[in-house]
């Protein structure tokens, strides 16, 4: 796998999202966690989500097997929750924080994705991008609930941002792709793409031609990942922007 990734505090003050990107011993791994609460412990979650990733990772890379992918996402998440939680106890002032967490684990060409909250991990391929995981957000849930009804412009601004599912000081799960099997595989060139809500301008479409002519381009994945994040920037994104990419070579 040929990685990289980018962060940036973009228009805000500062950046509350963390990045990873791994790969050793034939695995590899792809994360980005988006800090919520505010300032207020957005930025400690969002980064111990992150340290869970690489220490499961790390721990999963000593003895890899594709059996183990699953309960590896499943591990990062629960560290990650069982170490916000012993935060929130020293520091009962950080009681609302919390982060999303999405993460690509793979190994020997085969992978898996784990996703709380509304970060979001894609698949290129064959000139089609294609979001795999679905947002644990209040947006996604109305447009299912209301499949024919046009999404108010005034809902979209002021409850965007509102996530149904985070690691916190809740207990809620982690959701795993795939649901059906065990594990997703990979062709030479695909392109695993995980991203901060904060690339997605409108969350009520999906990525454009912009993002699919990068994809396609022939540079760099370095090259790919700054281009994704300054398109963002440039489009009007008001919050952090993170992309990390992966792709398979031949």
């Amino acid at each position: 796998m040929d990685l990289f990734g980018k962060s940036i505090k973009g228009r805000r003050k500062e950046n509350q999202d963390s990045i990873l990107f791994k790969s050793q011993n034939g695995c590899f791994l792809l994360a980005v966690a988006d800090g919520l609460g505010g300032t207020k412990g957005g930025k400690i979650a969002s980064k111990i989500a992150i340290k869970q990733s690489e220490t499961c990772f790390e721990n999963f890379c000593l003895q890899p097997e594709t059996k183990k992918l699953k309960t590896t996402i499943n591990d990062i998440c629960t560290e990650s929750q069982k170490d916000i939680k012993t935060h929130i106890l020293q520091n009962p002032n950080l009681k609302n924080m919390g982060t999303t967490l999405t993460v690509i684990l793979g190994y020997n060409k085969k992978y898996v994705i784990g996703n709380i909250g509304d970060s979001r991990a894609y698949l290129f391929k064959s000139n089609m991008l294609q979001q795999i995981t679905k947002d644990n957000s209040y947006i996604r849930e109305y447009k299912e609930k209301y499949q024919n009804d046009e999404i108010d412009s005034y809902i979209m601004t002021k409850l965007s941002h509102i996530v149904t599912k985070a690691i916190s000081n809740n207990d809620d799960k982690i959701d795993i792709y795939p649901h059906d099997s065990g594990w997703f595989d990979l062709k030479p060139n695909d392109i695993l793409m995980v991203c901060s809500d904060g690339l997605i301008i409108d969350k009520s479409l999906q990525p454009g031609d912009k993002f699919i002519e990068i994809l396609n381009n022939y540079i760099s994945i370095r090259e790919k990942t700054e281009q994704l994040v300054q398109l963002a920037y440039d489009e009007g994104s008001l919050d952090n922007v993170s992309v990390v990419l992966g792709k398979v070579m031949d």
